[in-house]
């Protein structure tokens, strides 16, 4: 199915119009984007459409425009009324879809549906598959802190590395599929987390220290929750039905035909709670759910986009990771072991630890882990930091690794300014009493790009 939106003619929008538009509707002389930007909200729109690939726009009881949708909707406030937009991009003659589509006959007022089981109608930006994780506080603690700077870290915009059980679970799970992680037991029981997989199952020791092996998912978490901000699961089963929300372990598929509906769900919960950017929505250019602390902020600033946060820390690992082949060292990618550094640089007898951030700010300030801190303090003039600084984002959402500027750092937690908030580091400046060391084989301290 698609979705329609029937476009009456040209006439006066709301007064209380909640993008500010004078007049919306059906005009001859307006291109298909610019018919699609003026009317793709608002409207009432069900949670059904987050399920559908395309839409259109009908005029006159025939297809005018078509879109591929690339998100769900957005919710805008109208007066007392929560309204919605869809979101996605107009496509052209010539694209197939759109050479079936326009021109169809439709019956209908306001928001339709057209039947287009002749197209591919699984929407794009759904994960191909997701995941319940699990976890009972009854059987397995997670460590305070460790889980206060996942919280909070997530909260300020950054991604949490992390690696999870996956239960009895040996495979079906791919890079970027998404996981959700369940708190069962005894002391509120709810959904506190989502995250994207990064890699394929790997077995490792049993989280219960019986020295047994287990099967583990390298996950980034983009949002965890304290146990008081859960998704309580009585509220989950109320609203979709078509799913077991009471695991055992680890690893139970979500349905295909749930996730949306459970996408939304989440979404709507973390609005409630205050963590949900991407709700607020724009209008025009900008794109939806990417905002930023702005250019010229200080710190690692918020991505609401877990793939833009992600394509921005991969950027800054290559660019580290190149550095250090081009000088003849062996570099091996350890982000997903729980190390408490990103990658290991081997030259003979020599070993340097490497971390490596990246942001669309200043980056006078980066987001770093208990562990990374206490690996860094351990291993004292062995550390280096990367940090890559004002990386380009398109208005379109695409992250140029070639942007930004890069530099490197003898990695020395307690020489600049930590703040425990997950940690948030700041290297000394020239003026301060603190002093850094050379790091080793740092040949390029600073990469304009």
């Amino acid at each position: 199915m698609a979705v329609n939106l029937h476009l009456t003619d040209w006439h006066d929008a709301s007064p209380d119009d909640a993008w500010g538009r004078s007049s919306v509707g059906w005009r001859d002389d307006l291109s298909d984007a610019e018919l699609w930007e003026r009317n793709r909200g608002t409207w009432a729109i069900g949670v059904a459409a987050d399920s559908e690939r395309y839409a259109t726009m009908s005029h006159n009881g025939a297809v005018r425009v078509v879109a591929e949708l690339t998100g769900p909707r957005e919710w805008v406030l109208e007066g007392d009324r929560v309204l919605h937009a869809l979101v996605g991009h107009v496509l052209g003659p010539g694209h197939p879809v759109y050479e079936s589509l326009v021109g169809r006959p439709v019956r209908g007022r306001h928001v339709s549906y057209l039947d287009t089981s002749d197209l591919d109608n699984r929407a794009p930006w759904h994960a191909r598959s997701a995941f319940l994780l699990t976890y009972n506080p009854d059987v397995w603690h997670w460590d305070d802190l460790e889980l206060a700077s996942a919280v909070a870290a997530t909260k300020a915009g950054s991604l949490y590395r992390d690696s999870w059980s996956m239960g009895g679970r040996e495979g079906g799970v791919e890079a970027d599929d998404r996981v959700f992680l369940v708190r069962l037991g005894s002391q509120g029981r709810g959904i506190v987390a989502s995250g994207t997989v990064t890699g394929p199952i790997f077995r490792d020791e049993h989280f219960d220290g019986s020295g047994r092996q287990s099967n583990f998912v390298p996950v980034d978490w983009d949002t965890v929750v304290e146990a008081d901000d859960r998704l309580d699961l009585v509220q989950v089963e109320a609203a979709l039905p078509g799913q077991h929300w009471h695991p055992q372990g680890s690893g139970i598929k979500v349905r295909d035909e749930v996730l949306p509906q459970l996408e939304i769900l989440w979404a709507e919960h973390l609005r409630n709670l205050g963590l949900d950017r991407a709700a607020r929505g724009t209008h025009g250019g900008g794109k939806r759910g990417v905002t930023s602390g702005g250019r010229g902020g200080a710190g690692q600033g918020w991505q609401d986009d877990p793939a833009i946060r992600k394509a921005v820390e991969d950027a800054a690992q290559s660019r580290m990771e190149a550095h250090y082949r081009s000088l003849g060292w062996v570099v091996t990618d350890v982000r997903h072991s729980k190390f408490g550094y990103d990658a290991l640089a081997v030259k003979g007898d020599e070993k340097v630890y490497l971390e490596a951030k990246g942001t669309v700010t200043s980056g006078l300030s980066v987001i770093v882990s208990p562990a990374e801190v206490e690996f860094a303090r351990r291993h004292p003039g062995q550390c280096v930091i990367g940090i890559l600084s004002n990386v380009a984002v398109s208005a379109e959402g695409e992250v140029d690794p070639a942007s930004g500027t890069f530099a490197m750092l003898d990695w020395r937690p307690d020489q600049g300014t930590l703040r425990p908030r997950g940690y948030d580091w700041a290297p000394a400046r020239a003026d301060d009493e603190a002093t850094t060391g050379s790091a080793p084989g740092r040949d390029l301290p600073v990469d304009d790009a």
